[in-house]
């Protein structure tokens, strides 16, 4: 018959997974930041650019236009990644929580059966 064998992560590993998970998250919401100011700057150098009719005729038309499809497609982007950001920052606090819960859980059960052990004269005496 064979036996299972469980591997648990040592505290070292988790600190590595959480710290892991909540550098992704900070650095998603970072990229965001960064995204939305590119977004920003870029737009307000093609206004410049149209409003001082530097770019006319037909190819600047279409540039303009393919620029503004991009920008009203753009917030909905960033969007997404402040989404995902923020579901990593929720992971983690998940997995906090649920492992002081399951720390908690099991140093109470394991306190009680050690004082009915100890009650019971099974434990302690050598």
């Amino acid at each position: 018959m064979r036996q299972l064998q469980f591997k648990t992560m040592n505290e070292d590993q988790q600190t590595l997974l959480r710290s892991g998970v909540e550098e992704i998250g900070t650095s998603l919401k970072d990229i965001s930041l960064s995204a939305q100011e590119i977004l920003e700057t870029v737009t307000a150098e093609m206004e410049k650019l149209q409003g001082e009719s530097l770019l006319l005729g037909e190819a600047s038309t279409s540039l303009l236009e393919r620029y503004s499809k991009f920008q009203s497609e753009f917030p909905r982007f960033v969007k997404e990644i402040e989404n995902y950001s923020q579901f990593m920052t929720d992971t983690l606090t998940s997995y906090k929580e649920t492992d002081t819960t399951i720390e908690k859980e099991v140093s109470e059960k394991l306190n009680a059966e050690l004082a009915k052990l100890s009650d019971s004269g099974n434990i302690g005496n050598s």
